[in-house]
């Protein structure tokens, strides 16, 4: 009887040995299997067949001096696709979760009117907006914090585009609008940043000037340093800088990883300043290592601190900072808690 397969399809091939009365008898010694048509292929002996490409095939069998055929039909694209949630076998037409929800995901295919044999594999998944991805179990399985996308199932040229919700979920109040929402929440259940717990409950204020001390904090906490509970800095102000930050700055500090600021004959840390983008690509530049060639192009160039050009060339080189649409790197521009969390969250998913 004729058969109808999905591309990629694989099923074992029993044989049934019949006498000219078709009563089935035991299967003669040294069965052989082969494939015309088609790119589909099946293994000599064991009977394991794979469909693949677009058309009609026959499956031979001999074996005993007989020998016998049947006809079979792949399809390299479907008409429909039908996506069933494994959990009460219900059509998903659209999904709203939430993250570290999972939809075990059962699919069926057609080609017009007629049912065709699927596995898990005959398919391909795409998650737009990197709000999650399908595993090697056929789960659905959300990573996002929150957003809209859609989940595409596709097999040949047929994609079947199911919308797909994700509800916002985050320890702060303020960031559920915000374009690095995502980012900072990554960041955050990393350990690596905190908020401001208010009347209104936990804050991030994302768009804040982030302060030099605050900044030594985080890059501590994201370079896995143990900071002392009490820590002593040589910088000339050491009076300004908050004890919670203190022990944070000296480790930083001491490590070179960031530095004072010349003040005459005084070096100043400076705590409350506003971080610059300078500032900012240098610390994380360190961090990163390695070197540069050439010097920057940005259209203002000339305003980059000596200091700083070869940890921008390392870092735009490596794609974690860009410059704007203008063609400007805006050294000394001030840096925003969302933006410095964005720097980090870009090289702590960089495959090195």
């Amino acid at each position: 009887f004729e058969q109808h397969y999905l591309s990629g399809y694989s099923e074992e091939i029993y044989p049934s040995a019949v006498d000219t009365a078709y009563y089935k008898m035991p299967n003669p010694d040294g069965i052989e299997f082969s494939v015309s048509g088609t790119e589909s292929s099946i293994d000599k002996y064991s009977g394991m067949l794979t469909a693949k490409g677009n058309g009609a095939f026959k499956v031979n069998v001999t074996g005993g001096g007989v020998s016998g055929s049947a006809d079979y039909h792949v399809y390299s694209t479907p008409t429909n696709i039908n996506v069933y949630n494994g959990a009460d076998n219900s059509e998903i037409k659209r999904l709203n979760l939430k993250k570290g929800d999972t939809v075990k995901l059962n699919l069926t295919a057609q080609y017009y009117y007629i049912n065709l044999k699927t596995s898990d594999n005959c398919f391909n998944y795409e998650v737009t907006n990197n709000l999650g991805y399908v595993n090697e179990n056929n789960e659905l399985v959300i990573t996002s914090n929150g957003g809209n996308g859609v989940l595409k199932v596709s097999a040949g040229d047929y994609i079947k585009e199911i919308p797909l919700s994700v509800e916002f979920n985050s320890v702060f109040n303020d960031i559920s609008a915000h374009w690095a929402a995502d980012m900072i929440n990554s960041v955050y259940e990393s350990g690596i940043i905190s908020g401001y717990q208010t009347e209104s409950g936990m804050m991030f204020k994302p768009d804040n000037n982030m302060t030099r001390e605050e900044f030594a904090v985080i890059m501590c906490r994201f370079l896995g340093v143990n900071a002392e509970e009490t820590g002593n800095t040589d910088f000339d102000d050491d009076a300004n800088i908050s004890d919670w930050a203190k022990p944070y700055v000296a480790v930083m500090a001491d490590k070179k990883i960031i530095s004072g600021k010349a003040d005459g004959n005084k070096v100043n840390f400076a705590p409350k300043d506003t971080l610059t983008r300078a500032e900012a690509i240098t610390v994380l530049g360190r961090v990163i290592g390695g070197d540069a060639d050439g010097t920057p192009t940005f259209s203002d160039s000339s305003q980059i601190p000596q200091w700083a050009e070869k940890y921008i060339m390392i870092m735009t080189a490596g794609g974690f900072v860009n410059g704007y649409e203008d063609n400007t790197i805006r050294p000394n521009a001030h840096v925003t808690r969302a933006e410095a969390v964005t720097m980090l969250y870009k090289i702590m998913n960089k495959n090195f």
